[in-house]
């Protein structure tokens, strides 16, 4: 289960993740970390033709490179332990690793990219919350995790001022009065395509969207 304290966060913060939503036209979700599982708690915006489609009580393992948004103020230890959980039998690379968890305490947020394999698996991943007895469908996903893993551009540490992208998700953090990331906000559903400040400005307003979520519960950004 989520730490009891999220579940304040998620009652606090759907006014402004449906304001978000409309300002972005596009998916956003509270997601909350568990020892092993990322889980979707609430969610805003009406489905993009684009997105994921968000749905509360999904979840997706907290295994790399997922969580990145949760594990980049963590103690090594945590990260240690999450790296130690990898799918891909021929482990992670740490230096990829450790500049993608600088990038997204840099930034405060995190950017992924779009590919087939990431679509595949969230479509994974809402068929077993249809039905989570797909025993075939699940031994699948792990293999699918590593595949996404493997693609040397899942998350963006840099945003190229010449280039376009396509964006899967923008994910910033809610932390707790400690300090600690308790929860994140996530934008997804864009057009493919999206010009390289666009993608800064969206991820600013998903940043601010969380930094607003902690301020409003009593969180306190880290200094």
């Amino acid at each position: 289960m989520p730490p009891r304290g999220f579940f304040a966060i998620a009652k606090n913060s759907f006014q402004a993740i449906d304001r978000l939503a409309a300002e972005l036209c596009a998916d956003v979700v509270v997601t909350a970390p568990t020892p092993t599982e990322i889980i979707f708690i609430a969610v805003a915006g009406t489905p993009s033709q684009f997105g994921p489609g968000f749905r509360e009580g999904e979840r997706v393992p907290l295994v790399p490179p997922f969580g990145a948004v949760f594990m980049a103020w963590t103690p090594p230890e945590h990260v240690d332990d999450w790296l130690a959980h990898t799918p891909m039998p021929e482990g992670i690379d740490d230096r990829r690793v450790a500049a993608m968890l600088a990038a997204v305490r840099s930034n405060g947020y995190a950017i992924s990219l779009a590919s087939t394999t990431q679509r595949a698996l969230g479509d994974a991943v809402l068929a077993l919350t249809d039905d989570p007895r797909q025993t075939r469908l699940r031994t699948s996903l792990g293999a699918l995790i590593a595949a996404v893993g493997r693609e040397n551009e899942y998350e963006l540490t840099a945003v190229d001022p010449d280039r376009t992208y396509d964006i899967s998700t923008i994910a910033a953090p809610i932390f707790d009065s400690a300090r600690r990331v308790l929860a994140a906000i996530t934008a997804a559903g864009f057009p493919p395509g999206l010009a390289a400040a666009d993608v800064v400005d969206i991820a600013a307003r998903v940043r601010a969207c969380a930094t607003l979520v902690t301020k409003q519960t009593r969180g306190r950004l880290p200094g």
